[in-house]
């Protein structure tokens, strides 16, 4: 888990939180990972399942969700297409 972490740490991509950048935050097996727009974290992803297979990691696709909102309207849900592993 620690080497998916790093791999996260240092990118391009992160949210601007309170003057805090945010890319990932992970609590025991689980990941969140944050990014400004769905290319950003389509970029993540691939980064996060190349890593994972280098370690011999899978993710259960049945157990990953996505939520992209556009923080500068209130209360709208963007649609996005986001893949993992291929």
């Amino acid at each position: 888990m620690e080497l998916l972490l790093w791999a996260m740490v240092g990118g391009p991509s992160s949210l601007d939180l309170h003057s805090q950048k945010l890319s990932i935050l992970a609590y025991d097996d689980n990941l969140i990972l944050l990014a400004n727009d769905a290319a950003q974290l389509q970029w993540m992803l691939d980064m996060m399942s190349e890593v994972a297979r280098w370690i011999g990691l899978c993710f259960k696709v049945t157990k990953c969700t996505s939520l992209h909102i556009d923080g500068r309207l209130k209360s709208r849900i963007l649609d996005s297409t986001l893949t993992i592993q291929g």
